[in-house]
């Protein structure tokens, strides 16, 4: 995706440090609203998650606006997981 909008940028003819500049834009903004999810999910918050959706579906990057509208087909299960106590326990997995 990034890939696309760096060659819209570049054909338009629009130098590389505001294309730099955009792309890190996105960065930041991905890295805040994954890290707001973390949060809600370990502090168990999900009286929020209902907003979370909402600002992440239309963020404006289309990863991150595809999986709110994922979860937000999920909502009452995704909700369960931001609030209840329940654990599968350890997923052996990544770290």
């Amino acid at each position: 995706m990034i890939t696309a909008k760096i060659s819209v940028c570049v054909s338009r003819g629009i130098k590389s440090q505001q294309v730099l500049a955009f792309i890190w834009q996105e960065i930041e903004l991905a890295y805040r609203m994954t890290q707001q999810l973390i949060r809600l999910l370990k502090n168990k918050q999900g009286n929020t998650a209902t907003a979370w959706i909402s600002v992440c579906s239309s963020c404006g990057i289309v990863a991150l606006e595809t999986f709110a509208l994922g979860l937000q087909k999920e909502l009452p299960t995704f909700q369960a997981a931001c609030s209840l106590p329940y654990s599968n326990g350890d997923d052996g997995g990544i770290c």
